[in-house]
């Protein structure tokens, strides 16, 4: 297993690599040279020291792992000055579309006080997306279904529930309604502003707990996007990770492949609140947001098996043994961006 190393040439290959820039290419990048139906502007620039103070508050732990997870370079995000304190092992998601820092602890811990710090700093360059949905709609639509990276984002997952009747009858309307995958995406947009609103529940319900109960979390909003655009046949992915500028924590979003190779972000959650919001959140993005994990089944192969979790939409993920910790054991995980703590 490759250590972290912090020379700049190694620390640019953390990136996720081909299936996360696949569709990373010049018409994507902020530098464009020529026009494109995506626009990437108002770049704003923070920076961040994410730590996690371990502390077993006194229960008792045979062992002990913790991952930090850790962003890359995207199209509408770039990272430079990555540090991970004290070295230790960077864990790919089997995807690579998640990675996270990971330190193992073998042995029982210290009872009652802390034992590690685990630290990552890095400067990250936000860009907002602005859509020509009108260029985008004059697109030339080709079959890109042989595609590989097609073939992946329209893969069953865990909590996308695309095997639930009720999804795939609702994916059937929205492809009624549109003959291009910006249509149908449109379609299982508009469908979800109209069923569900937001409503903070214990824990990740999924795409089929969202459509069931009409509401749900950020991440429902996004898993029930992206269910309706599998299902209609339409690579779709999640986007989560936290809001840079403000202190209330973690937010997840969605984003939707052209045939053009374009990513679109939405946002079905925001979209929610207002017809001004629904218009904006459709294809534009602000430049508030980080990434850290677009995948909702992140999949580690770790010493002694593998570990999973529906996505890292938190500071910090904290395992004893095989099976996630309880959150009366977990640890702290505090950010700093630029300068502002925020407690997560």
């Amino acid at each position: 297993m490759k250590r972290l190393l912090l020379k700049r040439r190694e620390v640019l290959a953390l990136g996720l690599g081909v299936l996360l820039d696949r569709v990373v290419t010049a018409q994507d990048r902020p530098e464009q040279a020529k026009p494109s139906p995506l626009r990437y502007t108002d770049e704003r620039t923070y920076d961040v020291e994410h730590r996690i103070d371990v502390n077993p508050s006194g229960n008792r732990l045979d062992s002990f792992e913790i991952w930090l997870p850790l962003p890359f370079d995207d199209y509408r995000q770039t990272i430079t000055r990555l540090k991970v304190e004290p070295r230790v092992p960077v864990v790919r998601d089997k995807s690579g579309m998640a990675q996270v820092a990971r330190v193992l602890y073998p042995t029982r811990p210290n009872r009652g006080r802390p034992i590690l710090s685990l630290r990552a700093t890095y400067r990250v360059a936000c860009r907002a997306v602005t859509p020509n949905l009108e260029m985008l709609a004059r697109d030339r639509t080709i079959d890109y279904r042989k595609d590989k990276t097609y073939k992946l984002f329209t893969r069953p997952e865990k909590k996308l529930n695309l095997d639930d009747p009720r999804i795939q009858r609702v994916a059937q309307k929205c492809r009624g309604k549109g003959r291009t995958p910006l249509q149908i995406a449109r379609a299982a947009y508009d469908w979800i502003a109209e069923h569900t609103r937001y409503q903070l529940i214990d824990g990740f319900g999924g795409a089929a707990y969202c459509l069931e109960n009409g509401h749900g979390e950020c991440g429902d909003y996004a898993a029930l996007f992206m269910a309706l655009c599998r299902s209609a046949g339409v690579p779709a992915r999640p986007a989560s990770g936290y809001w840079a500028d403000k202190t209330d924590g973690w937010h997840c979003w969605a984003e939707m492949m052209l045939p053009s190779g374009h990513w679109l972000p939405m946002d079905p959650q925001m979209g929610d609140s207002n017809r001004w919001s629904r218009a904006h959140y459709f294809g534009g993005v602000d430049n508030r947001r980080v990434a850290l994990c677009k995948t909702y089944d992140v999949d580690l192969k770790v010493s002694g098996g593998r570990h999973t979790a529906d996505f890292l939409q938190t500071g910090a993920w904290w395992w004893t043994g095989q099976k996630p910790a309880s959150d009366d054991t977990r640890p702290r995980a505090t950010f700093h961006i630029q300068g502002t703590p925020v407690t997560v």
